[in-house]
């Protein structure tokens, strides 16, 4: 059982590292072409984006509930690391989401545009 739990574990963090990359990768694709690529990344991402952090979120549910004492020890040595990539998670979904769904206010669309390209760095 433990050799199952830890399979399932393993392929959900390499599903994440490997379709999560595609999505980290046009942020970064972006802060270096500037605004002519804005369209395209927010349209290609805009329907999938979320889904990535699913295979995130599975792996760290294997985690606490097939190894809470291996959990304990991450969660509390690293937390100050672990607390900077969930605010930059959530810095970098929201100011897409807000980027992409409410274009009126440019002042607020650029900054939008630089916590995207940031987070994604």
């Amino acid at each position: 059982m433990l050799e199952i739990i830890t399979s399932i574990f393993i392929v959900s963090l390499l599903l994440y590292a490997v379709l999560g990359g595609a999505d980290f990768g046009a942020g970064i694709v972006e802060a270096f072409y500037g605004d002519k690529q804005e369209s395209t990344t927010s349209k290609a991402l805009a329907p999938v984006w979320e889904a990535n952090h699913v295979w995130l979120i599975l792996a760290i549910v294997i985690l606490f509930t097939g190894f809470p004492a291996v959990y304990t020890v991450i969660s509390v040595y690293l937390h100050v690391p672990l607390m900077l990539i969930l605010a930059g998670i959530v810095l970098r979904g929201s100011s897409f989401i807000f980027r992409f769904y409410d274009p009126t206010n440019r002042r607020l669309h650029k900054y939008f545009t630089v916590f995207f390209r940031i987070s994604s760095s």
